[in-house]
């Protein structure tokens, strides 16, 4: 449970991040969807080194000698594992066993579309029952025998055969069994009571739907059969000489096989996390990125709204809704405000002669508006050769870019097809950058 509060948190945390840099490059719902799926693969990335850290040390317990288990810490200790008392009976199988679980699912009917026939694609199976049992089990390791009091994870033990006679069984089954209702809301307190319980005996039955035609269920069944190999990595308690539970480090686990095959099994699932963790980490960000760019340049070439086209409406829009200036009212202007309105009027200056008089009254030739803009850039948008080569002549910066999408005047010239101005700027040694 701590785990996975842990993976939401990350996850919050990166599309929050993610959003203010797509915020700043998608237009939207383009930012919040390449937010989520990039902060979801990275959680995913970051989930996979975690459970490949827990596996490698897995592994090196498994690889040590084994000796007297140390009490309060995590162990593995490999031999048989051999009931206590009566043994469990599968309930698909019908099969002598100590640990079970089982699942019953069927695949959900597309609906007709339109009077036509159902897709070819095949929907995930839905489950609609499942389980897990366990009998008071040791496990006998030389002359040791440790209690196993945690319901542990199955690794290795493959799906039963499930043969003749496996509906009528099924029937019997749920006809002599009460079933806890199962669904999203108490998922993960169910868990956590199993992963919870010492008691070494325990026994649920979930009903997660009300599908019942059984002719048309899949049936699959795990177990583990008395006297079977196995090597169990957990907490060690002295005082009960158990395996008890332990939360949020990979709680207790069960793998079929001798020590060296369990070994063996830990090694190929740690590469697998391993190799899982980067491709999330790599390939689901880049390509959502690339393909939100396509996007954004197909909106531009058909004139739909673009982070871009946004940009450069600001650009064009004086503020406040005002028109031109007059060159009297610049002189005013001039004398009277701050520097940062001579400099907002600098690029919005309608000829030559308000330009110079700006530019003598102490408007900075290449300051920024609010949107990273400079007199330049505002000009080229507009069109104004004219004040394009006041500007010029006063040593304005023609390559500096805008912050959002990294444009110069000269782009921005291209853009809004003024050819006679982006002429101009190329003879002042600006290069377009896209």
């Amino acid at each position: 449970m701590k785990s996975f509060m842990i993976s939401l948190l990350i996850w919050g945390a990166l599309f929050v991040l993610c959003w203010f840099g797509a915020h700043q490059l998608f237009y939207p719902p383009g930012d919040w969807i390449g937010s989520l799926i990039a902060s979801l693969s990275v959680t995913l990335g970051i989930g996979g080194v975690r459970k490949a850290r827990l596996e490698r040390r897995d592994a090196a317990l498994i690889a040590k000698p084994e000796g007297p288990p140390s009490d309060g810490e995590r162990v593995a200790i490999a031999g048989t594992i051999e009931p206590l008392d009566a043994v469990l009976t599968a309930p698909l199988s019908g099969a002598e066993c100590v640990i079970y679980d089982y699942e019953i699912s069927h695949i959900p009917e597309l609906p007709m579309i339109l009077g036509k026939s159902k897709s070819d694609s095949r929907p995930s199976p839905v489950i609609d029952r499942s389980g897990m049992a366990m009998a008071p089990v040791v496990l006998r390791s030389g002359v040791r025998e440790v209690r196993l009091l945690a319901f542990p994870g199955i690794e290795r033990f493959g799906r039963s055969k499930l043969g003749e006679g496996t509906l009528e069984r099924v029937r019997a089954y749920i006809a002599a069994t009460k079933f806890e209702d199962q669904s999203i809301l108490n998922l993960t307190g169910q868990m956590s009571k199993i992963l919870d319980d010492r008691s070494g005996c325990l026994r649920v039955d979930w009903k997660s739907t009300s599908h019942d035609d059984l002719e048309n269920s899949s049936f699959e069944e795990r177990r583990v059969a008395p006297g079977a190999k196995a090597c169990v990595i957990g907490l060690y308690s002295a005082k009960d000489n158990a395996i008890v539970p332990q939360a949020n480090v990979g709680g207790t686990k069960l793998i079929k096989g001798t020590r060296e095959e369990a070994l063996s099994f830990m090694r190929d699932t740690r590469t697998g996390s391993i190799i899982a963790a980067v491709l999330f980490m790599t390939i689901p960000a880049p390509v959502t990125f690339g393909v939100l760019m396509i996007r954004e340049r197909y909106n531009e070439e058909h004139h739909e709204p673009t982070v871009r086209s946004e940009r450069l409406e600001a650009a064009n829009s004086p503020p406040g809704g005002g028109g031109s200036m007059t060159l009297e009212s610049a002189k005013h202007e001039a004398e009277v405000s701050a520097s940062n309105d001579r400099d907002l009027a600098l690029g919005l200056a309608p000829d030559p002669q308000t330009a110079i008089a700006l530019l003598n009254a102490g408007a900075r030739i290449d300051s920024r508006d609010r949107n990273g803009y400079t007199p330049l850039m505002k000009q080229a948008s507009e069109g104004n050769a004219e004040v394009i080569r006041v500007l010029i002549e006063h040593h304005a910066d023609v390559a500096v870019a805008e912050p959002t999408m990294q444009m110069t005047a000269l782009d921005i010239a291209i853009a809004n097809k003024h050819a006679d101005v982006a002429k101009i700027l190329r003879e002042a040694g600006a290069r377009p950058t896209r």
